[in-house]
């Protein structure tokens, strides 16, 4: 019979295989009239975007999404089909990016004293102001 330590490194072990495996997922921006990146509740699903995960701000309108904290999505897409879509980030923002991010025809990325970096490569369509 193995021990409580054996079976607990096992299963230690399992669980850090399965979450190596875990990818990220597309959460999609919803509020339309604008808001603070850092609520969920503006986001599909309620969650805000994490290291592994896609942003996608490309809502049609003319909206404003604040990044004002520390924000690491593995990546995002701003901009949609009509409007202006802008992401904002303030003087207290930190925007890491991982994997390789746009900012289409109708998005501006307004950089207000902000961070942007990370290994990702940033593709400028739009603005960035």
């Amino acid at each position: 019979m193995k021990s409580f330590q054996a079976v607990f490194r096992s299963l230690l072990t399992l669980i850090s295989f399965a979450a190596a495996g875990v990818s990220g997922a597309d959460i999609v921006w919803t509020n339309v009239a604008g808001g603070n990146w850092t609520m969920a509740a503006n986001w599909s699903p309620n969650q805000t975007p994490g290291l592994e995960d896609h942003a996608i701000i490309t809502n049609a309108g003319n909206y404003t999404v604040v990044a004002n904290a520390t924000t690491l999505p593995r990546s995002f897409v701003l901009g949609g089909s009509a409007g202006t879509q802008t992401l904002e980030l303030s003087s207290s923002a930190t925007f890491l990016l991982a994997a390789a991010s746009v900012v289409e025809s109708n998005g501006v990325l307004a950089l207000n004293g902000g961070n942007l970096g990370g290994d990702g490569e940033l593709t400028i369509r739009g603005r960035l102001n």
